[in-house]
C-alpha cells in the first residue's frame, strides 16, 4: 500500500509496517510522516542521486521549540493572522 505524501500524512500503526521508504528528493514530505509516526523507521532514496539513506528526525528539539512558540504567543498582546489561498490543506 502506498500515498503520495503532501503536508500532511497518516498515521500508521507501527505494528502495520515495519519501515516507510520515501522515494523522491528534499526532507519536507518525509518530516510530515516522520512527525506523525515517531516510532517507525525511516528510509528514503533519491532518484536522482540514486542514494538509499536512513532518515531521523529530532523530536525533542521541535517538542522544545513549539514549547517556546506557545510560551512566546502567550505574553503577545496582539496577533496577525495569515490565510493562504492553496488549496487542499485544510482551508
Amino acid at each position: 500500500k502506498g500515498e503520495v505524501l503532501g503536508c500532511t500524512a497518516p498515521t500508521v500503526g507501527a505494528g502495520d509496517v515495519d519501515a516507510v521508504v520515501y522515494i523522491g528528493d528534499g526532507r519536507f514530505h518525509l518530516e510530515a510522516i516522520m512527525i506523525a509516526n515517531p516510532a517507525l523507521s525511516f528510509f528514503r532514496y533519491d532518484p536522482y542521486t540514486k542514494i538509499l539513506s536512513s532518515e531521523a528526525y529530532a523530536y525533542d528539539q521541535m517538542y522544545h521549540n513549539r514549547r517556546n512558540a506557545i510560551r512566546e504567543a502567550a505574553a503577545a498582546s496582539s496577533f496577525c493572522i495569515i490565510l493562504g489561498t492553496l488549496g487542499r490543506q485544510g482551508n
